[in-house]
C-alpha cells in the first residue's frame, strides 16, 4: 500500500492509533502511543516489523526487512526513534531510548544499544554521536504526544481533539478538497453545453467544442489555484500566526495539534500532485519567493529556490533568513526537531551567496555565513555554523575546505577530465589517418619496390608520431 497506505493514512490521520490498527492487521506488532509520520513508513514485509511502546518516527524513512540472502526482523524497543531519511535494514534492533538521527543507515543485523544516539553513515555503518546510556533502559519511556492523546484527560494544558473528530474533519476535507480540484473540469464541461444549447440547429465541429472547453478551462484553473494558495496563506496566519523559536511540547502547548490542522488544510494545494501541489508549476521562479514571503519568509533579492524541486519544501518559512543571490536546490530547510517527542523550533539562517545543492539539510538551529556551499548529500547538524567561505560535505559533514581549495580542486579535476578526452580524440584521429593513409601506400606498393614501400610507411609514421606530440 505504500506510505500513505493507499491514501488512507490522509483520510484518518497520519500520526493517530488508527495506522497502528492498520499495520496490526497487516501483520506487524505494535505497541501503544506510537508516532507514526506524517509521509508513512515505506515497507513491504509487515509482518517482520516490531514496534514497541512510545515510538517515535520521522519522514521518508524506509525499512527492508530482506535481503538476497534471508529475511529477518527489524525490532524497535520501547521509546525508540527513527528520525527522517532512515534507512533499516534486515535483523536491525534499536534497544529501548535508542535515536536514529537524520538520514541514518542502519546496516544489516545492526544492534543499538539503549539510549545511544546515531547519525548519517560513514563507510556503510552510522556515526556514533552519543553513547550508550543504561539509565535509559529503567526510565518512564511515554512521550508529550502519548501523554496528551492517549492518557487521562487533564493532562494536556489545553482542549485536545479527539481522534473520532480528527477522523471526521480530515475525511470531510479531503472529500471537498477533490471536487475542489475538479471544478474547473465540471465547470468547463457546462459552459460547453449551455453554448450547444444556445443554438441547436447550428451544430458544431468537435473542434469548436474542444477550443470552447480549452478556453473557458485556462482561467477557472487559474483561479482555483491562486483560491487555494489564498486559503493555505491565510490559514497559516489565522491557525499559527507568526512562529516564534521555542520548545512546544504536545501536552504542553496547541502548536503541534494546530499545526496538524493546518497541514491538513494545506491539501487544498497539494491535490493528487507531487508533494508539493500546485508549488510544482513554480519551483525556481520568483513566484515561489513571493509565495514563502507571504508565509512570513524573510527571503532577499535574486534567490532561486528549488529549481528541481523540493521534499519538502520550508515547512516554517517564517523561521528561515535567506540572503541575497542564494540558490537553494533540493535541500531540506526545516527549523523544527521532534528528538524523542519533544517538539522544538529554531531559527535557520543562510547568508548572502550561498549555495545548498541537491539532497542537502540544514538542522533545526543551523546556520550558514556568505558565500559558503553545502555540497550534494550534506548534513549540517543543528547548532553548527559552515563558515564564510568554506565549503562542506558528508552526512554528518566529514569534509570541510575554504572556497579556494574548491575552485582550485574543481578546475584540477576539469583539467584531467579535458586533457583525457583530447588524448582519446587525437588516438582516434591518429588510428583515422593511419588507416587512410595505409590504405593509400598498400596500392602504391605495386608501382614501388617492397623497400621503397617499407620506408615510405616509415616516415608516414613518423610524421604523424611528430604531429600527436606537438598537438
Amino acid at each position: 500500500p505504500g506510505g500513505g497506505l493507499g491514501g488512507v493514512a490522509k483520510l484518518v490521520g497520519t500520526h493517530y492509533e488508527v495506522i497502528s490498527t492498520i499495520y496490526r492487521l497487516l501483520g506487524a506488532q505494535v505497541g501503544r502511543r506510537v508516532y507514526w509520520p506524517g509521509s508513512g513508513l515505506e515497507i513491504v514485509e509487515f509482518d517482520l516489523l516490531k514496534v514497541g511502546d512510545d515510538v517515535v518516527f520521522g519522514s521518508r524513512s524506509v525499512l527492508i526487512t530482506s535481503s538476497s540472502q534471508a529475511a529477518k526482523p527489524i525490532t524497535l524497543e520501547n521509546g525508540c526513534m527513527v528520525a527522517d531519511r532512515c534507512v533499516l535494514l534486515p535483523g536491525t534492533v534499536l534497544r529501548k531510548g535508542c535515536v536514529l538521527g537524520s538520514g541514518s543507515l542502519a546496516a544489516e543485523d545492526f544492534d543499538g544499544p539503549p539510549g545511544s544516539v546515531w547519525v548519517g553513515s560513514h563507510g556503510g555503518h552510522a556515526v556514533n554521536v552519543s553513547p550508550e546510556d543504561l539509565s535509559y533502559t529503567v526510565r518512564d519511556t511515554a512521550t508529550p504526544f502519548g501523554r496528551a492523546f492517549y492518557g487521562p484527560r487533564g493532562q494536556a494544558s489545553y482542549p485536545v481533539i479527539p481522534l473520532w473528530a480528527i477522523v471526521l474533519y480530515s475525511s470531510l476535507w479531503q472529500a471537498f478538497c477533490t471536487c475542489y480540484r475538479n471544478c474547473p473540469t465540471a465547470l468547463s464541461l457546462m459552459l460547453c453545453k449551455q453554448l450547444q444549447q444556445l443554438d441547436p440547429f447550428d451544430p458544431h465541429t468537435p473542434l469548436q467544442l474542444f477550443q470552447v472547453t480549452l478556453l473557458a478551462f485556462v482561467p477557472l484553473h487559474l483561479l482555483l489555484c491562486l483560491s487555494a494558495l489564498c486559503v493555505d496563506v491565510a490559514g497559516k496566519w489565522l491557525l499559527l500566526g507568526r512562529r516564534k523559536q521555542g520548545a512546544y511540547p504536545w501536552d504542553q502547548s496547541p502548536y503541534c495539534q494546530l499545526w496538524q490542522c493546518y497541514l491538513t488544510l494545506q491539501e487544498i494545494r497539494r491535490g493528487e500532485r507531487h508533494a508539493t501541489g500546485i508549488l510544482d508549476m513554480l519551483h525556481g521562479s520568483q513566484y515561489l519567493v513571493w509565495y514563502f514571503r507571504a508565509l512570513g519568509g524573510k527571503i532577499g533579492r535574486n534567490v532561486c529556490l528549488y529549481p528541481n524541486g523540493g521534499d519538502p519544501v520550508m515547512t516554517e518559512p517564517d523561521l528561515v533568513s535567506i540572503g541575497d543571490f542564494c540558490g537553494i536546490d533540493d535541500a531540506s530547510l526545516i527549523a523544527h526537531i521532534n528528538t524523542r517527542g519533544i517538539f522544538r523550533l529554531n531559527p535557520l539562517f543562510v547568508g548572502r551567496g550561498c549555495v545548498l545543492k541537491s539532497g542537502t539539510r540544514l538542522l533545526s538551529g543551523a546556520s550558514m555565513e556568505a558565500h559558503s556551499i553545502m555540497c550534494e548529500h550534506t548534513l549540517v547538524m543543528a547548532g553548527e555554523n559552515v563558515d564564510q567561505g568554506s565549503v562542506w560535505q558528508g552526512w554528518p559533514t566529514r569534509s570541510q575546505v575554504s572556497l579556494e581549495e574548491h575552485r582550485r580542486a574543481v578546475r584540477l579535476q576539469l583539467d584531467r577530465v579535458t586533457h583525457s578526452r583530447l588524448l582519446t580524440d587525437y588516438s582516434e584521429v591518429d588510428e583515422e589517418a593511419g588507416a587512410v593513409q595505409g590504405a593509400a601506400s598498400s596500392k602504391r606498393a605495386g608501382a614501388l619496390g617492397p623497400d621503397q614501400a617499407t620506408e615510405k610507411t616509415a616516415l608516414l609514421s613518423k610524421g604523424r608520431a611528430a604531429s600527436y606530440r606537438s598537438s
